[in-house]
C-alpha cells in the first residue's frame, strides 16, 4: 500500500501541467524575402507625403498602431486617421503603377 502510494505520488509529480491554448505562444512565422529597390521606392514616396498622412502612414504600417491609436496619439478623429491611410494608400498605389511596380508585390 505504501508502495502504490509513493508510486501515485511521483506520478502525480511528474504530470505536466495542463496549458491552455490560449497561453501559448503562437509560432514565429519567417518573414518573406524584402525586395531591398522596392523598400527604397516605398521610402522615398511615404517621405513625399503631406505630414499629417505621411505620419498616419508610419504609425499604422511601421509602428503597426490601430486607427483608434493613431487617432489618440495624433489627436484627430478616427475617421480622418481612415481617410488619410485610405488616400495615401491610392495615391502610393498610383506612383507605383506609374513606375512601373507591381502593386502586388507590396499589397498584402
Amino acid at each position: 500500500m505504501a508502495v502504490q502510494r509513493s508510486i501515485d505520488e511521483s506520478r502525480r509529480r511528474n504530470r505536466r501541467p495542463q496549458v491552455s491554448l490560449a497561453d501559448v505562444a503562437e509560432p514565429a512565422a519567417i518573414a518573406p524575402a524584402r525586395d531591398p529597390l522596392l523598400a527604397e521606392t516605398l521610402h522615398r514616396l511615404v517621405a513625399s507625403l503631406p505630414e499629417s498622412p505621411r505620419m498616419v502612414m508610419i504609425l499604422r504600417y511601421q509602428e503597426d498602431l490601430d486607427p483608434a491609436d493613431i487617432a489618440e496619439t495624433l489627436d484627430m478623429p478616427v475617421s480622418t486617421v481612415k481617410s488619410h491611410l485610405q488616400r495615401s494608400l491610392a495615391l502610393l498605389r498610383e506612383k507605383l503603377a506609374r513606375r512601373g511596380v507591381g502593386v502586388e508585390k507590396w499589397t498584402g
